[in-house]
């Protein structure tokens, strides 16, 4: 299984080795961080309302927080995608030995999440948001615009309540919506020209084509509709609520991304118009470049299923909770931690 392309770190490899690549091969790079991100965007867009009580309880029972997560992906499984750019991982975007077989990268991601006890049966209801403005700026090397957005909710309902040695046991099902992208403006990177000779000249215009990025940006972005199912158990131990739980999710995903600037287009022999070469790309199947940029999205579609557990720590009416996930597609793991106020 292929996983998660952190959109950060690509994007600086990306930028830096952008001279002299052919319209297939920024295609193909882009189509690999699709594939990439497949088994993984369902994990990311999941975090949130991860609580470790199985159940609240009723109504007037009622929490709100703030999570943040991360979901891991395997070093080797990006590490073609790398290589065809021919730069390295950043080290201080790795953990874990980035270059070996168990090194990994992630993908943070953070919500509010608040959940409220529901009336009559035995069930409770979560919603969750999570927003990064764009424009936002992240302190790494270069200037970093990235948004991020996600919203959800889920409903589970309870088997077993927490009750002298009865642990409580719940079971629910979930929807979360996830969509991000990540842009930076590349100093020094004043034009870039990609070549669709081969391409035209396949389509019978004989002679040399291609199109100009003047003072071009990258971007690299990804959406993800996710419906999640989960089986989880806990039991309060004075102030401890330790849990375990298993989830399975899928996630109807795109990912991809594209070089936006002033574009140009020029070309010999046959005299071709951009509007005639813009066809013939497309009917190659090939992005089509416009006079804002080029994109590419590809479908990300794929599942989830993963092990989690970990303790709520009670301080009054706040609950510090840790989450450990283990990944069982990827044999990873991953974590997450809230925050809350709960009653």
């Amino acid at each position: 299984m292929k996983c998660l392309l952190i959109g950060i770190v690509i994007l600086i490899a990306f930028a830096a080795s952008l001279s002299g690549q052919t319209l297939g091969e920024f295609q193909t790079a882009y189509e690999q961080f699709a594939a990439a991100v497949s088994c993984s965007l369902a994990a990311t867009a999941a975090t949130g309302l991860n609580w470790s009580p199985a159940y609240i309880g009723q109504f007037p029972h009622f929490g709100v927080g703030v999570t943040l997560g991360a979901a891991p992906m395997r070093w080797t499984t990006v590490k073609p995608v790398f290589d065809m750019l021919g730069v390295a991982i950043p080290t201080e975007l790795a953990f874990n030995g980035a270059e070996g077989e168990q090194g990994a990268i992630g993908l943070p991601a953070l919500a509010v999440d608040a959940r409220i006890g529901g009336f009559g049966i035995p069930f409770d209801v979560g919603l969750k948001i999570g927003l990064l403005p764009k424009q936002w700026h992240l302190y790494l090397e270069g200037d970093f615009e990235m948004d991020y957005f996600a919203v959800g909710g889920d409903i589970r309902l309870a088997i077993l309540k927490d009750e002298g040695l009865m642990p409580a046991l719940s079971v629910g099902i979930g929807y979360s919506y996830m969509k991000g992208s990540i842009g930076m403006a590349v100093p020094g990177l004043t034009s870039q020209t990609i070549d669709i000779t081969t391409y035209m000249n396949t389509a019978g215009y004989v002679g040399t084509y291609s199109f100009t990025f003047n003072q071009p940006s990258v971007t690299f972005g990804w959406q993800s509709n996710v419906i999640e199912a989960r089986v989880q158990l806990s039991k309060r131990v004075l102030f401890l609520t330790p849990n375990i739980g298993l989830s399975a999710a899928y996630g109807i995903s795109n990912a991809g991304g594209g070089l936006f600037a002033t574009v140009t287009y020029s070309a010999t022999g046959d005299m071709a118009t951009e509007q005639q070469a813009a066809a013939v790309l497309q009917g190659l199947d090939l992005p089509v470049p416009s006079a804002t940029g080029i994109d590419v999205l590809s479908a990300a579609n794929g599942w989830e299923f993963r092990v989690y557990g970990g303790t709520s720590i009670s301080i009054l009416m706040i609950q510090l909770d840790l989450s450990v996930s283990y990944n069982i597609l990827t044999n990873l793991f991953g974590g997450s931690g809230n925050v809350r106020f709960e009653l």
